[in-house]
């Protein structure tokens, strides 16, 4: 829990070392039950902190003696400590860089799809209204004819304004 003695001593940014695991005091039970059910004698462990957040904890023990853990000890653990957590960091940018990535090339497929549609939407109507108006310049055409072609005209051209009023919109 948080709120431990173990991680209180962690968020203070201390290692913890007991040099006999048998003589710890009856306030820390639950750690002694712990270490003396994998024999353990002595025990230095040290928090994995980036920035003010605990990562974890790492540590060495020993199972067949009692060890004196010196400031050599406690410097090389820590640094490996620091390693891990400077680790932990980088894998974290990255994931973050890699989603970031993600959503980038996600956003620019939707804009592709976007502007494919949007160019469907207005060549159709334009390529219906160039060809009408082609349609129209026969002489020989009959009323009937050349009302129908500006009905087709009208129509393509009442769709094109809709179209480029929706995209005038977003």
């Amino acid at each position: 829990s948080p709120d431990s003695w173990w991680m209180k001593k962690f968020a203070n940014r201390e290692h913890i070392f007991f040099q006999n695991v048998k003589g710890l005091p009856d306030a820390m039970i639950p750690e002694k039950s712990l270490f003396m059910a994998y024999d353990l004698v002595s025990v230095l462990v040290v928090p994995i902190i980036k920035g003010d957040v605990v990562q974890g904890f790492m540590g060495i023990n020993s199972i067949n003696e009692k060890k004196l853990w010196d400031g050599f000890h406690i410097q090389i653990i820590q640094a490996i400590a620091n390693s891990i957590a400077s680790a932990l960091a980088a894998v974290k940018n990255q994931n973050q860089l890699l989603q970031a990535k993600e959503k980038a090339e996600e956003s620019d497929r939707l804009k592709s799809a976007f502007l494919a549609n949007m160019s469907h939407e207005i060549r159709t109507p334009m390529n219906g209204i160039m060809g009408f108006l082609d349609l129209l310049r026969n002489e020989k055409l009959k009323s009937k004819e050349k009302d129908l072609y500006f009905d087709m005209i009208k129509r393509s051209s009442d769709r094109l304004l809709t179209t480029i009023n929706d995209i005038i919109e977003i």
